[in-house]
């Protein structure tokens, strides 16, 4: 984890991703599903989002601290045209990240966003939800990938994301 990600997320978060790392290291075979391995990461990446879209003024305080308002809706690309502008965060990201060009012909910002939401999808609606007509146990070496996932995420966040406030 970089210094740039690890001052932005702080103690609680930073903590979570510690843990995750000692319990993945734990992990040398048996289970028939690794979904547990993901969890801390799981949290911290949600955390990190909120915490994320709060300082580039995608969400208002009112949303960072309510028990109601939830990422994976106001992220998913494919709500983003249902739900209020308000509650959207998606096209914000598009807007925010990426090339400092407001022309940027190659969509840097989109894919930032596309990232976000699948390493969301990958690392949180699989992980925590359970869906009867697609259940898959996570495996192992999937579990690494969907952590690597969020990491990077999270580090491409820190990286490309313009704050109100210094990371």
């Amino acid at each position: 984890m970089s210094e740039q990600l690890s001052s932005f997320l702080g103690a609680e978060l930073g903590k979570l991703v510690s843990d995750g790392e000692l319990l993945m290291a734990s992990c040398t075979g048996g289970y028939t599903d690794y979904s547990f391995t993901i969890f801390p990461f799981a949290k911290a990446y949600e955390g990190f989002l909120k915490k994320l879209f709060f300082q580039m003024g995608a969400i208002t305080k009112n949303q960072f601290l309510s028990d109601h308002w939830r990422v994976g809706k106001a992220l998913n690309p494919e709500l983003e045209k249902e739900i209020s502008h308000d509650e959207s965060v998606y096209d914000r990201i598009a807007l925010s990240c990426g090339s400092n060009d407001p022309h940027d012909s190659n969509g840097e910002g989109n894919q930032i966003a596309d990232k976000f939401w699948k390493a969301w999808t990958n690392g949180r609606n699989r992980i925590f939800h359970y869906f009867p007509e697609q259940y898959k146990p996570i495996t192992l070496p999937e579990a690494r990938s969907i952590v690597s996932q969020i990491m990077e995420a999270m580090e491409l966040g820190v990286a490309t994301c313009k704050t109100k406030l210094a990371n």
